[in-house]
């Protein structure tokens, strides 16, 4: 038995096996995933395209055949709308008012009694069509071609349905635009079909497990024999004797394992090189970090009318986040905080190349809408597709006392108020930097409606994504009581210290896994 435990010739097929199952299992895992999201997508876009169609035909059908108590032919025509998506639960047919004249879920005799649930009544007094997710309401526009455009409530473009929302109802007005039609979406099917293909893999599991034993089991014997003559040069090795090679016959990957081996021996002889390498390519680190340093101001300059401290904090040698301080006028002063993708030294060639671009577009306006788009053009031509720079950028102008900011992806402004301790979150959006060589149409300077003592908080993904454990964040919302909490302290730099270091106490022992940067801005 104990031979058995030991034995290559057994714990090979095991092996194989295992890493077969979980292989299937995790390709598996993925595409039921991708699967499921294909779908849900498909369930709205069928869900609004059918409502589209749908809409005058049912209302054909209330108004000839319901109001005139020809039920039998309505219920016909229901169930043939019915049968043209699986998808649609329940159909409402609700007045303007929010009365529902019609509830494909309720009998005849129970038909006119009821009013549209609470939620549904602002979107039921809307003449566009709305998708409700259980998230919130977007609005279906025509565009100028023709196509959907999907917008808020203020007619401003938003996303379409996300993968994590569900969408709950359509609602399509009639052709009259005196009733509203509310589609029920089901997301019934979609778990059957998920549930299906999961049991399909479990038995592909199993006929792959069954059958990699047996072939593992034939081949496995072949195996025993040059593993041994591998074992024992790499006795040979571990007293110190590089020149031993050792010598396998087969032609399977066995022969290309003794020749890794051989190579390894060779390979050992130039560790020292390699250890050399290893601290040079240290030092060079240092040395970026040291003039990444160079580039960020160690503290925040003196402003008329406003108390400032900021630092950051990086993840490794060199770091992604970054800010910075400039004088525009007299009277006007402009500041930053960004985030570059990543961190590391490709995340600090982005921020140096931001902090020249920002520089020497103040040279030239006192606009920081005009700024950033500048800014942003450069950071377009001289960087790839993939790497942008999240950022808010700040206008002070001390003279008036005004406060503008431009958004550009960046982590929403948090702004605390000192008359009520209350905590309000600033706009968001705008595009982030070097995506596009052109961002000007997603950005706009946004005034900031403070009173003296009030508080701005800028920083970055760091502090709310900050980890006490695996898959354990700190978040927004205990970021927001570490603000109240320590918001009533002297002046800006005793607030900064008190939020980072409840920040750090949070995170304990846990690995920082990316840059912490914090500016608190203070009225006077």
């Amino acid at each position: 038995m104990k031979r058995f435990f030991f034995s290559i010739k057994h714990k090979l097929p095991l092996l194989i096996s295992i890493l077969l199952v979980l292989s299937i299992a995790v390709s598996g895992y993925f595409l039921i995933n991708q699967k499921s999201k294909d779908i849900k997508q498909d369930i709205w876009k069928n869900g609004v395209h059918f409502a589209e169609l749908a809409t005058e035909p049912l209302q054909d059908a209330y108004e000839l055949y319901f109001k005139s108590e020809s039920y039998l032919f309505f219920d016909r025509e229901l169930n043939h709308i019915f049968s043209l998506n699986e998808d649609i639960s329940r159909i409402q047919i609700a007045k303007f008012s929010g009365e529902v004249v019609f509830d494909s879920s309720l009998p005849i005799g129970e038909q006119g009694q009821g009013e549209v649930e609470e939620r549904l009544e602002k979107t039921i007094q809307d003449i566009k069509p709305a998708i409700i997710t259980d998230k919130r309401v977007i609005y279906v526009k025509e565009g100028d071609n023709g196509e959907n455009i999907y917008v808020d409530a203020n007619e401003k473009e938003v996303p379409v349905v996300q993968n994590d929302e569900i969408v709950r109802e359509i609602v399509y007005p009639s052709g009259d635009n005196q009733t509203r039609i509310v589609y029920s979406v089901s997301y019934k099917f979609l778990e059957e079909r998920i549930l299906s293909a999961v049991r399909t893999i479990l038995l592909v599991l199993l006929v792959i497990a069954i059958v990699g034993l047996l072939i593992a089991f034939v081949f496995a014997r072949k195996l025993v024999n040059p593993i041994m003559s591998l074992t024992k040069g790499a006795k040979q090795i571990a007293t110190g004797d590089l020149t031993v090679r050792v010598d396998v016959k087969t032609n399977d990957e066995t022969r290309l394992l003794a020749d890794t081996f051989n190579q390894m021996a060779i390979d050992l002889e130039k560790s020292i090189e390699i250890k050399i390498e290893h601290e040079r390519v240290s030092k060079e680190l240092e040395i970026a970090r040291k003039i990444q340093e160079g580039i960020l101001p160690t503290k925040a300059p003196k402003i008329e009318g406003l108390d400032i401290a900021v630092s950051t904090s990086p993840a490794s040698e060199v770091g992604g986040d970054c800010y910075d301080f400039q004088k525009l006028t007299d009277d006007n002063q402009f500041f930053y905080v960004g985030d570059a993708t990543g961190h590391g030294v490709g995340a600090s060639l982005l921020v140096a190349l931001a902090n020249s671009g920002f520089y020497a577009a103040t040279l030239d306006s006192t606009d920081p809408k005009k700024i950033v788009d500048d800014t942003n053009l450069i950071l377009a031509e001289k960087t790839g597709p993939t790497t942008f720079l999240t950022c808010v950028a700040c206008h002070w102008n001390m003279q008036e006392k005004i406060m503008n900011f431009v958004q550009c992806g960046h982590d929403q402004i948090l702004l605390l108020k000192a008359e009520t301790g209350e905590i309000e979150t600033l706009a968001s959006g705008g595009l982030a930097m070097g995506m596009l060589p052109d961002i000007s149409s997603k950005t706009e300077a946004v005034k900031v409606d403070y009173q003296s003592g009030d508080m701005m908080f800028l920083y970055s993904d760091g502090i709310p994504e900050a980890y006490s454990a695996p898959e354990t964040q700190l978040g927004m919302d205990y970021f927001k009581e570490i603000i109240k909490k320590h918001g009533k302290k002297e002046n800006a730099q005793e607030v900064h210290d008190a939020i980072l270091e409840e920040v750090r106490k949070y995170m304990g022992n846990y690995p920082q896994e990316d840059d912490i940067t914090l500016m608190v801005v203070k009225f006077l």
